[in-house]
């Protein structure tokens, strides 16, 4: 994981201010006092061996210096992960006051940063507060693109990066990014899942199998969002199974794929049922109906045995 080191040169100095020692003798045998000065700047980064040697001089050991570091990153990381949260759940009344109680100076990987940036990008997106030539312009700078699309692994940020460029490119009918997204979604071995992020990728098959029902690439669809049942039982993940079981049963029907479209369907309103969620099995229930022109717990009763023989198989 690659590191902001000027963030932990500011933990250094926000501890020498609070030893109250002088910059000049604080540097003294480790480097010139303008070198410090440029390294807080953010003009120089600071070495793991510095930061050893800064810590001999606070009396402290690296490893409770790392400590430290890393539960002020968790801590803020939290902040921004519930940002996150705001995004895909559609409450942004809540996001701007979030937003300010999140200290930068306290996220110490750059990948965290890059997670926080992201947040504020697709919050500019729904907002339209900027173009969506300079959103791209910024997110092509998050991931280095197009350098980034050569790979072999992609994690949670990088994804969702190249899924909000898909999104804005889809509207000038570009597609290159929508597609290798759509590729590195279907390989489960190029997707970099963390205990702290799996539960968020079921999301983001949703999101892409109906970026691509909206532009009427059903076949893709339905092997996406297959691809994100998968994912989703591989990490015993039930967030997002409805409403991927939804667009499969959707892109089946369009495809003329009735029977199947059903069983899918069915067992969409089988997981909302199961999930106990009032507003969620309403939708579907509306959507279903609409659909298929049958009531939901028809369609579950008439594909029971179906259903059945799948669960036992």
């Amino acid at each position: 994981m690659e590191e902001n080191t000027r963030n932990y040169i500011e933990l250094i100095d926000e501890l020498r201010r609070e030893y109250k020692i002088k910059v000049e003798i604080f540097c003294s045998d480790i480097c010139d006092p303008r070198f410090y000065r440029r390294m807080l700047s953010g003009e120089r980064n600071i070495t793991h061996q510095r930061i050893f040697q800064f810590c001999e001089k606070l009396k402290i050991s690296p490893s409770d210096f790392y400590y430290t570091a890393s539960k002020r990153d968790r801590y803020e990381l939290q902040k921004v992960y519930n940002l996150y949260q705001m995004i895909y759940t559609h409450d942004y009344s809540r996001f701007t006051e979030e937003l300010s109680k999140i200290n930068r100076k306290k996220l110490i990987s750059k990948q965290n940063e890059n997670f926080l940036e992201y947040c504020i990008l697709k919050s500019s997106v729904v907002h339209k507060t900027e173009s969506d030539e300079k959103i791209i312009r910024k997110l092509f700078e998050l991931v280095d693109y197009p350098a980034c699309l050569d790979k072999d692994t992609f994690d949670f940020v990088d994804i969702n990066v190249l899924m909000l460029i898909a999104e804005i490119q889809i509207k000038y009918d570009e597609y290159q990014t929508l597609n290798k997204l759509i590729e590195i979604l279907n390989n489960h071995k190029k997707i970099i899942a963390r205990s702290d992020t799996n539960h968020m990728f079921p999301a983001i098959y949703t999101n892409t199998s109906l970026f691509l029902c909206r532009i009427n690439r059903f076949e893709d669809a339905l092997a996406l969002s297959s691809s994100g049942i998968q994912f989703s039982k591989e990490y015993n993940n039930l967030s997002s199974m409805g409403r991927l079981y939804y667009v499969k049963s959707h892109s089946l029907l369009q495809l003329g794929r009735k029977r199947e479209a059903e069983i899918e369907a069915a067992r969409c309103i089988a997981c909302a049922i199961a999930k106990d969620n009032p507003e969620e099995l309403r939708v579907f229930f509306k959507e279903i109906e609409l659909d298929h022109k049958i009531n939901p717990i028809d369609l579950i009763k008439r594909h029971q045995e179906s259903l059945n023989t799948k669960n036992a198989g």
